[in-house]
Formats: structure tokens, C-alpha cells, sequence
């Protein structure tokens, strides 16, 4: 129907056409063809119809450029939707990912351990032989400056999961040395 419609239009003389082809337009415009048998009657009933329906041919453009328009849209931002859900699914799995990487290494560094030796396997230094209250105190307070989860904002989401679960170790394992 489009192209039958802006062909119509951009043609000043229908004649030009054979009977088939203008039958065929006729058809795609949605003109009655019935009792059309000459060349001549398919013309005058085309040109009729472009002439008395052209306003209504615009503005049944108009709202079919609008409704083709609106699905663009419509597609573009469920496409835009769909790589959202890609892209927050696939970070669920590398965080779950790091969070059991995470947890093993901490209990790793954990086993049969105490605060002093887990904190001097996170690479944090024990002064002196690490028995006192005052040098645990000293290395707790080294060791959540470098793990707590506010310092760690810039880091990976390896590093700060990795850091989040240091960070429930140590305050565990100081609460219970109090």
C-alpha cells in the first residue's frame, strides 16, 4: 500500500503504467476495481482516489511513521534491558565467584591459627612476639586500615570481597580476645 501510494504520487501521468500494473496499484490502494476493464477506468479511479484521499493517505502515514517510531523505541530499549540483565548476571556470578574464592583463603589463613598468626598471614606485621594485648592492639589496627570495606571502595570486587571477609575474621577474632 505504501509504495503503491507514493508511486501514485510521484507519477503526474498514470498512463504510463499497462492495465496489469495499474490493476495492481489499484488494488494495493484499496480501490474498487470492479467493473474496471479499460486502462482508462483504472487510471480515472486511481486518480480519483489519490485526489479525494490524500489527506486521509497522510495521516495514515503520519500515524504509521509514529507507531513504527514508537517501536524502534520499544525495541531498543528492551534490547538496552536485556545487556542489563547480561551484564548484572554475569557480575551475580563473579561476585558469588569471588566470594568463595574469598572464603577459602581466609579460612586457609585461618586454619590453626590465632589472631597473631592469621594477621601475619594477611601480611600484616606483629611486633615483637605478638603475645601482649598493646602489639595485637597495634596490628589489629594496621590490618583494618588496609581491609576494613570503606578503605577498599577502589579496589576490585575480588579485593574488596576478599577484604570483607578479613574484615569479619579479625573482628570476630578480636571481640573474642577481649
Amino acid at each position: 500500500e505504501v509504495k503503491a501510494w507514493e508511486l501514485v504520487e510521484q507519477t503526474a501521468d498514470l498512463n504510463v503504467f499497462p492495465a496489469g500494473e495499474l490493476k495492481r496499484i489499484a488494488i494495493a490502494m484499496g480501490v474498487d476495481v470492479t467493473g474496471c476493464l479499460e486502462k482508462s477506468e483504472f487510471v480515472k479511479s486511481i486518480a480519483a482516489k489519490r485526489d479525494n484521499g490524500k489527506e486521509a493517505w497522510l495521516v495514515r502515514k503520519r500515524k504509521r511513521g509514529a507507531e513504527e517510531e514508537i517501536a524502534a523505541r520499544q525495541r531498543k530499549k528492551l534490547a538496552e534491558l536485556r545487556n542489563e540483565e547480561a551484564k548484572r548476571e554475569a557480575d551475580e556470578g563473579a561476585q558469588a565467584s569471588a566470594k568463595q574464592f574469598a572464603a577459602s583463603q581466609v579460612a586457609a589463613w585461618a586454619r590453626n591459627a590465632d589472631l597473631r598468626l592469621f594477621l601475619q598471614r594477611c601480611g600484616i606485621t606483629v611486633e615483637g612476639t605478638g603475645r601482649t594485648k598493646k602489639a595485637l592492639a597495634g596490628a589489629y589496627k594496621r590490618a583494618m586500615l588496609k581491609f576494613h570495606p570503606d578503605r577498599t571502595q577502589k579496589d576490585s570486587t575480588e579485593q574488596r570481597i576478599l577484604a570483607a571477609e578479613v574484615t569479619k575474621w579479625i573482628t570476630h577474632a578480636w571481640q573474642n580476645l577481649s
